[in-house]
């Protein structure tokens, strides 16, 4: 699909006076409006919200980098999200993954990686597919290597980034070209 479901707002002037004040705070947050904001000014009120939710997991998450792009990357490819995806391949970027090891996600194989992302893999792969829990052995050992806080932020990013994809998914918002505007 070349262009998306719904109307874009991108400029101010396309929101009633009474809601510009949800455009001016994403734009506080992220410095633009990214495309699925656009999609999500639809319903200012509820965009705005959402930007709140995202700016800790765009900017203010305390999972490590490797950690964090990985549960993003998991996310994004059980929801076979282009937009999350080419946004979790940024953050791949950042925290130096090893592209064998983006590459094997990508194909829905276990990358060769450190015990702990391993770890976030397949705490992720459980929560993504089958009956969407973690088996005991696995929340055990998750809670022991990473700590209840890691352990958190890997489930509520799952969440985050899930939420997301369903909603470039559903409007067909494509990822963009330049990708400083890569955020969700």
């Amino acid at each position: 699909r070349t262009r998306p479901r719904v109307a874009l707002i991108k400029e101010i002037e396309q929101l009633p006076a009474a809601s510009h004040h949800f455009y001016d705070r994403i734009v506080r947050t992220r410095g633009h409006i990214a495309p699925p904001y656009q999609v999500l000014l639809n319903s200012p009120d509820m965009a705005e919200r959402l930007c709140c939710v995202g700016e800790f997991f765009n900017f203010s998450v305390r999972l490590a980098p490797d950690l964090n792009a990985l549960t993003w990357l998991m996310t994004a490819r059980a929801f076979d999200a282009h937009y999350a995806w080419e946004n979790a391949n940024v953050l791949a970027g950042r925290a130096k993954l090893p592209r064998a090891t983006v590459d094997a996600i990508e194909r829905g194989t276990t990358p060769d990686a450190s015990e702990e992302q391993r770890l976030t893999c397949e705490f992720c792969r459980q929560l993504l597919y089958g009956i969407h829990h973690v088996d005991d052995a696995t929340y055990r050992t998750a809670v022991e290597r990473l700590g209840v806080q890691s352990v958190v932020q890997i489930a509520a990013t799952l969440g985050y980034v899930a939420m997301m994809s369903t909603i470039t998914n559903a409007f067909e918002i494509a990822a963009p070209e330049d990708k400083i505007e890569l955020v969700l």
